[in-house]
């Protein structure tokens, strides 16, 4: 075969190889590219480009922003494989990160576009590998803080029987919502900022609005206590202390749907959207609900990964989606988090991730991609750490001194380490309130 290839005349031969070329199964176009790169004498094996597109993109697609853009400067068909669209877009939800990140990274361009994005990615992870405190405010509390909330900027807490809410600037607090009502057993603000509903002990969830304290809505169950609410723009949930989960339009005042979980009873739940909402129950197993008709969508089964889950540490839940159809979740207890995300698009769900602290440690508050904690010595509370990180990678360790300070106090007043401040978490921001200081302190760290 090789001597009649041999005997064609020019021409016919350009013919006769892309005739073979076209004939060639992708296994066979391997070997010919691996076979032609080899016999060169000047140049070196590159197996991913001898791979095919699909399964380069596929392992590029399983890296941090910070290798990937390391991998993006060995050579321009690796710079093409790890810039391509689909890479791109499926690292940045891997690591996490908020929809404030320019809109091009959502966009389907390719070429520099994508890699300018993903430039602009590994120097945001930069920064915020260098973020510190930048606005520390204490608000002195007359009586018990029974309830935090975090949201967009907005804090919110239930001190005896008053609830208050503060809009968080970058140099000041402001305080912005004063109301009278029962003590609160929980209470959440909307996304939006608009709207904050609090339940109380008397077994009643009540909704506000921000703006002029105005009460717009309210439910009562009648039998059951309420564990916890969550609200979403005109979403309110209600879980009860009987594991289900009643979801209600406050604006049109209606009842949606009814959740009830039939593995096991439910403890902990959030809205992330307006479409989904997480819930998880006392062996860490994670549900994802839909919220139009209350029926079960995904199921993580997260009680296997450590014997001691479901054993000794009761689980909190934060959750939230910050791409159309990409759930970010966060479980965790005193010295372990589990992380995944849920892919609504593509119906599938993340493999989880066990974070495991040193057993000198004690989580606060863990949102997908910061973990607040106290670090003890000698049996007592030392100093208070954030942990920001990026996948499986950490990017930066925080020490907070005020609440340094708080704890030293404690100590100072041989308070048992049980009575740990009471914390919420968000991006940017803690709320911290310490009953036995009667204080709040928020404090707010930059990216």
């Amino acid at each position: 075969m090789a001597e009649s290839f041999c005997r064609l005349p020019p021409s016919e031969r350009v013919a006769a190889l892309k005739s073979i070329i076209a004939s060639l199964s992708p296994v066979e176009a391997c070997i010919a590219r691996r076979e032609l790169l080899l016999s060169d004498g000047t140049a070196e094996f590159d197996l991913i480009a001898c791979l095919p597109s699909e399964l380069v993109h596929r392992v590029f697609g399983l890296l941090d922003p910070h290798s990937l853009s390391e991998c993006s400067k060995v050579s321009r068909i690796w710079r093409r494989s790890a810039c391509a669209s689909n890479v791109v877009h499926e690292v940045v939800r891997a690591a996490g990160f908020s929809s404030s990140l320019p809109a091009a990274v959502c966009d389907d361009r390719g070429g520099n576009s994508d890699y300018c994005m993903l430039r602009r990615l590994n120097e945001r992870e930069e920064r915020w590998a260098s973020c510190s405190p930048v606005l520390s405010k204490a608000i002195p509390t007359i009586g018990t803080v029974t309830a935090l909330a975090l949201s967009n900027d907005w804090a919110a807490a239930s001190i005896g029987r008053r609830l208050r809410a503060w809009k968080i600037s970058r140099a000041e607090l402001r305080l912005a919502f004063d109301v009278w009502t029962h003590a609160a057993k929980s209470i959440a603000i909307c996304p939006s900022g608009g709207h904050l509903a609090y339940s109380s002990y008397l077994r009643t969830a009540t909704v506000y609005a921000l703006a002029d304290s105005s009460e717009l809505f309210s439910v009562t169950s009648p039998v059951e206590g309420i564990i916890s609410i969550d609200l979403h723009l005109d979403l309110l949930a209600v879980l009860k202390q009987n594991g289900s989960i009643d979801i209600y339009n406050w604006k049109q005042r209606r009842q949606i749907s009814s959740i009830h979980s039939d593995s096991s009873k439910l403890c902990v739940m959030k809205l992330c959207s307006q479409d989904w909402l997480i819930a998880a129950s006392k062996n860490w197993n994670t549900q994802v609900f839909r919220v139009e008709n209350g029926s079960l969508a995904y199921t993580a089964v997260l009680a296997g990964m450590d014997p001691d889950l479901s054993e000794k540490h009761v689980p909190r839940l934060k959750a939230i989606e910050r791409y159309p159809g990409f759930i970010y979740i966060s479980v965790y207890g005193e010295v372990k988090q589990v992380r995944f995300a849920v892919n609504t698009a593509r119906r599938c769900i993340q493999k989880p991730k066990l974070r495991m602290l040193l057993p000198n440690y004690t989580i606060l508050d863990a949102t997908f991609a910061r973990v607040l904690f106290v670090r003890y010595h000698n049996g007592d509370p030392h100093s208070c750490h954030i942990l920001h990180t990026a996948g499986d990678r950490v990017l930066n360790e925080i020490i907070f001194p005020r609440l340094n300070t708080l704890l030293k106090s404690s100590i100072h007043r041989k308070q048992a380490p049980s009575s740990l401040p009471m914390t919420t978490l968000d991006d940017n921001t803690a709320l911290i309130a310490d009953n036995s200081e009667n204080v709040l302190i928020v404090q707010r760290f930059s990216h």
